[in-house]
């Protein structure tokens, strides 16, 4: 896409997401694009702006005592778009180099899956959480690694098992999500069963953790992935040498 174009593409959606007369998941849908244009263009001071938006956005869902039990459909329904939110947040403030926030993007999701029960969000909404609730819950995991914390490591893994197990439920077995959320699922646990293996609460090794860290970012691991996930992640990794 040329820039003449990225520029009358996020022109179209700051004008959708300013409207008051369009639906508001359509409002809410695009201060998500404008974040993730403002990463891949490298555009600090739009990742700052739309990172403010959507923490705005946070505190309006948070504030509403009925997004957690929403039975609207798909991009309609609230706590999806929360869990969508708080992964633009995590990108956003991972490619700002905003540790702290990025790390308080896992903490926050982390205690919201602790209170709620999933069963109560519409089923097929809830479904298609699943990845992106994940790569905020892998959050925990990855800080517990860094700071050898064992018992916040077991924590963080047993709400990844929880969510795995949810969108494994019969009930889904016909979704007709066209994303893999069942091997995404299965293949995030697989990651901690990895770094489980290692023996990193005696010698931490940067290896134990790739495969995570590259799932908080990819839908898959690939090799060929690591380097810009590494830099990406350099907070946590050894310096390269």
């Amino acid at each position: 896409m040329r820039p003449g174009d990225l520029k009358q593409r996020l022109a179209l959606f700051q004008l959708i997401a300013a409207s008051s007369k369009l639906p508001e998941h359509y409002r809410w849908y695009s201060l998500i694009i404008i974040a993730y244009q403002a990463i891949a263009t490298d555009d600090f001071p739009l990742m700052e702006h739309a990172a403010a938006d959507l923490e705005r956005l946070v505190q309006q869902l948070l504030s509403d005592p009925g997004v957690f039990i929403c039975q609207r459909a798909n991009r309609e329904n609230r706590a999806k778009l929360l869990v969508s939110v708080f992964t633009a947040l995590s990108r956003l403030y991972l490619s700002l180099g905003s540790i702290d926030s990025f790390e308080s993007v896992g903490i926050r999701v982390s205690v919201i899956i602790d209170s709620v029960d999933l069963t109560a969000i519409d089923p097929d909404s809830a479904y298609r959480s699943t990845r992106n609730l994940m790569r905020c819950l892998a959050i925990e995991a990855l800080q517990a690694w860094h700071q050898q914390d064992a018992e916040r490591w077991r924590l963080a893994c047993h709400r990844l098992r929880r969510v795995h197990d949810h969108c494994h439920r019969p009930c889904f077995d016909a979704s007709s999500a066209q994303e893999d959320h069942r091997g995404f699922a299965r293949e995030m646990l697989g990651a901690v069963a990895t770094t489980d293996g290692t023996g990193w609460l005696v010698a931490k090794e940067d290896e134990q953790i790739h495969h995570l860290i590259t799932l908080i970012i990819k839908t898959t691991f690939e090799p060929r992935f690591l380097p810009k996930i590494r830099v990406m992640f350099a907070s946590y990794l050894a310096p390269s040498q």
